[in-house]
């Protein structure tokens, strides 16, 4: 019976890839950009899409590049990674999603999450990165208006292979 499970998960997986894979061939993705967004998407668990993004982050000259572990959230205002450039300090917020894209109500729990840290630390600066994409031009507006930058796929892509990771 497990054997079927784990069979019907695979399956799942597939589908789930395959249906990723038209979806960025619509919208112009190579099939090398492809494969690559599709094994950080599928094949990482979140803990190591963290790790990939202190691992871009410190190829960008960051310092003091520190991942959250699970029950310290206090330590890192709700991010998952906090980092130092130049004297001022990046949160960064990792989201490793398979299938749904950024909406409004998720990028609100985020800034509500936020919202003490940026008031207290007027200079930070905050990043919503995903393996997924915003759909809608609210959704955009909203992180324009709170100066929250956004890194969606397209983007996360190109910074791996400045780094050359797409022929790893």
């Amino acid at each position: 019976q497990f054997q079927l499970f784990f069979q019907d998960a695979l399956q799942y997986i597939d589908r789930e890839k395959q249906k990723r894979s038209i979806y960025l061939k619509e919208h112009n993705i190579s099939g090398k950009d492809i494969d690559l967004l599709l094994k950080i998407t599928f094949d990482l668990t979140y803990k190591d899409f963290e790790y990939l993004i202190k691992f871009l982050l410190d190829k960008d000259k960051y310092i003091s590049i520190d991942v959250s572990k699970s029950c310290q959230y206090q330590d890192y205002h709700w991010n998952d990674i906090v980092a130092e450039k130049e004297n001022n300090k990046y949160y960064y917020q990792c989201k490793q999603w398979k299938n749904e894209y950024v909406h409004l109500k998720k990028l609100w729990e985020y800034y509500a999450t936020i919202f003490h840290t940026k008031k207290n630390n007027p200079n930070a600066v905050f990043t919503y990165i995903t393996t997924s994409y915003i759909k809608d031009d609210l959704s955009k507006e909203f992180l324009k208006d709170n100066h929250i930058k956004y890194i969606d796929h397209k983007e996360l892509i190109s910074w791996c292979k400045r780094f050359h990771l797409d022929q790893e």
